[in-house]
């Protein structure tokens, strides 16, 4: 797999705090300070986020990291940018299958493990002069016990409870910078054809029943795959297919 201009870009800029509301806003509040490839990593957050603007529980001992984006390439930042989040769950399901662990990826930004959620993945992005910078932010749960998500009544994983021994947290951190850059490689090529096989590998959702909330509509069908833009193909009950760029899917 190709490597990424981002190679040298993530290198010189790491910014550790140990609180913060969350490392996406931090990446937007200061995105005219930030250089490409600037990485903001966090202890915890108090006001972490994921989609349609849910809170992320935050607590210690897990990973919380923003990269921010902004040179994207043309192949890019026209028409692909939903498969930035996809690049980011392809390179976390990787550092996860070298832990000894088998994850799932579902369809747009979320990483599973058989015991739940292991991961999260938010691309925010925010227009200048016609081209976009994006915030793409994942968290992780490393070495949090599962027993503090209760109070989510959603099931949870984490990759300690999962293998049996804690994470170091900034190794596990590098690495998914590396995988992320190979990852990030292939869009920069403009093809994403060999991610798009990656996620089907570890696709959870394909194949199953799916409904997705949109805020204007909900869609019902059947995931069937993905297309050139990252979007979810759907069909539905007369057999036609409905592409979706972004919603919330529950699969059974």
């Amino acid at each position: 797999m190709p490597t990424s201009k981002l190679d040298e870009a993530l290198r010189p800029e790491t910014i550790h705090l140990t609180e913060v509301d969350s490392t996406n806003a931090y990446a937007l509040r200061n995105l005219g300070d930030l250089h490409h490839g600037a990485v903001i990593v966090a202890d915890r957050q108090t006001a972490g986020r994921g989609r349609s603007g849910r809170d992320w529980y935050s607590p210690a001992g897990n990973l919380y990291m923003t990269i921010m984006l902004n040179q994207l390439p043309p192949t890019v930042s026209t028409q692909r940018l939903g498969w930035l989040p996809l690049a980011m769950a392809v390179a976390v399901a990787r550092c996860l299958e070298e832990h000894g662990l088998a994850p799932g990826i579902k369809w747009p930004n979320d990483v599973l493990l058989p015991e739940g959620k292991v991961a999260g993945i938010l691309a925010e992005a925010r227009w200048q002069q016609g081209r976009p910078t994006v915030a793409l932010g994942v968290g992780v749960n490393l070495n949090t016990s599962p027993s503090n998500f209760e109070q989510l009544k959603v099931p949870v994983a984490t990759v300690a409870h999962a293998r049996g021994q804690p994470v170091d947290r900034d190794r596990f951190a590098e690495r998914l910078l590396v995988l992320f850059r190979r990852a990030f490689g292939t869009l920069e090529g403009g093809d994403p054809e060999t991610l798009k096989q990656e996620i089907y590998n570890r696709g959870w959702f394909l194949g199953k029943n799916v409904t997705v909330a949109q805020t204007a509509r909900t869609l019902s069908g059947r995931a069937v795959g993905i297309d050139d833009q990252g979007a979810l193909i759907i069909e539905d009950a007369l057999g036609q297919l409905r592409t979706v760029l972004a919603g919330d899917v529950t699969c059974w």
